[in-house]
């Protein structure tokens, strides 16, 4: 799957883009620029655009680690772009202790999202779980 990363340290934000089945090769290298830029700036703000989505590598089930998760702590507000019907349903399964403000916008919303993520870390302080799923907006 051809992944895309960008990152804009001028609003501590990144972005990628999905296209295909995901492999542990694009997940170790989506997740080692993620740790750099969390380690340079503690909480970030993520814009996940979803072009097309054909599975995960079986293998990656293995290359996944408890660390992995940790690094979503990191992530307070995340715009899914997607014109994928499931993407929505997925994100309200999240962990119910992982604080993030997640919406969904349409894939002709790509530039409203950037602007909604890239603005603020406002979710930093959020105490519960209820809180949070108030803030998923699909």
């Amino acid at each position: 799957m051809p992944i895309t990363y960008e990152e804009f340290p001028e609003t501590k934000s990144i972005e990628f883009t999905y296209r295909g089945m995901l492999t542990v090769e694009d997940y170790q290298g989506l997740v080692e620029p993620l740790v750099r830029m969390i380690e340079r700036f503690g909480d970030v703000n993520v814009v996940d655009v979803v072009d097309s989505f054909a599975g995960f590598d079986d293998a990656l089930y293995d290359a996944f680690s408890p660390k992995d998760t940790d690094l979503l702590k990191h992530i307070k507000r995340l715009a899914v772009v997607s014109d994928l019907g499931w993407v929505c349903p997925i994100m309200s399964h999240a962990p119910e202790d992982l604080i993030v403000n997640i919406r969904s916008f349409r894939r002709d919303q790509h530039e409203i999202a950037r602007g909604w993520a890239r603005c603020c870390h406002e979710t930093a302080g959020l105490a519960s779980a209820m809180a949070r799923r108030a803030l998923i907006a699909c």
